[in-house]
């Protein structure tokens, strides 16, 4: 099967899931609301992060392996939270930055980074690019969708905005290679799995999941549990595939978990910490002002010369009489 037959049939089939889940929890919005004055911005998420995303990751397993296309998916949390800090859009913390790479660290040493294939021919230095703009583009694609969000919480409504745009670029693209559907009836039966699996479990189950947790949190988070993947990988290869779970695919994963605990942990401290308030500094408490203390403010009223009529209230008794002016708290209506 054509790669690029693969990716549009990946696409139409998760599309109409994602559809009925947003109108099943998200109802009360319509499309028309959430693409309102964002054309612009949902069209080229949906080609960062569905088109580039999917067309470049297919083709860059073609061109490379399997090996190659996982080792370079660390990259991800990397450039998400170089980009995130080079914006402003996320605060730069040592501790996480740190996190990160310890993270990423674990899962070289479980993808086995020394067989990495950095380009013995053409295809492979092309299939080596081609991986990269998958990782860019998804990185891209995590970071411009947060704003969206917080202006319009409705994950799932989004998500499904941008396969379908997305979707329709891929299929458009796949034309050019009619070919891949004149196979289609020769398709055997993992072929069919593999679509069916791709399409429902990586595709629809895998972004819903991915865009529930992006509301939530930052993008630098989210991006950095693809790390996960190496150490999930190798626990299924071990359930369904008898394959061998070795000292060093146990090392990577505890480098894995102790890299995600540290980023955890220091988003957890930067999300419970008071917010700063409009002159910089952090609010001491969110409970709102009491009206009544609101409305005292202090008035300094001149002392009256003893000659001269005054309406003002009488100065209280003082001991010392140099003072020419005193200090009365009042209430502002």
């Amino acid at each position: 099967m054509q790669p690029v037959t693969f990716a549009t049939l990946r696409a139409a089939l998760a599309t109409p899931f994602i559809w009925l889940l947003s109108r099943f929890v998200e109802s009360e919005v319509s499309i028309s609301q959430l693409l309102d004055g964002a054309y612009l911005k949902i069209i080229m998420l949906s080609i960062l992060g569905i088109t580039v995303n999917q067309l470049c990751w297919i083709h860059g397993v073609k061109f490379t392996s399997a090996v190659n296309a996982g080792i370079y998916q660390p990259l991800i949390p990397i450039y998400t939270s170089l980009i995130c800090i080079l914006t402003r859009k996320e605060k730069f913390n040592l501790l996480k930055f740190v996190g990160i790479c310890v993270s990423i660290a674990g899962a070289l040493v479980v993808l086995r980074v020394e067989n990495l294939d950095l380009g013995s021919s053409f295809e492979t230095t092309m299939g080596n690019l081609l991986l990269l703009g998958n990782t860019l583009g998804y990185s891209l694609y995590l970071i411009y969708q947060k704003p969206l969000l917080q202006a319009n919480p409705y994950p799932f409504t989004y998500t499904f905005i941008c396969f379908f745009f997305g979707g329709f670029f891929i299929f458009f693209f796949s034309l050019f290679y009619l070919e891949g559907y004149q196979d289609l009836p020769n398709a055997g039966v993992m072929s069919v799995v593999s679509v069916l699996y791709s399409g429902l479990v990586g595709t629809f189950f895998g972004h819903s999941v991915n865009i529930w947790a992006l509301k939530h949190t930052n993008s630098s988070l989210v991006a950095i549990y693809i790390c996960l993947q190496p150490a999930l990988i190798s626990l299924l290869s071990y359930i369904f595939l008898d394959e061998v779970i070795t000292i060093r695919d146990l090392i990577g994963v505890i480098i894995i978990i102790i890299g995600l605990l540290i980023v955890i942990r220091v988003n957890f401290v930067e999300s419970s910490s008071p917010p700063p308030s409009k002159d910089g500094y952090e609010a001491i408490s969110d409970t709102p002002p009491n009206p009544l203390l609101q409305s005292i403010e202090l008035r300094e009223i001149p002392l009256s010369s003893p000659s001269s009529p005054s309406s003002s209230p009488p100065p209280p008794p003082s001991s010392s009489s140099s003072s020419t002016t005193t200090t009365y708290l009042t209430l502002s209506k």
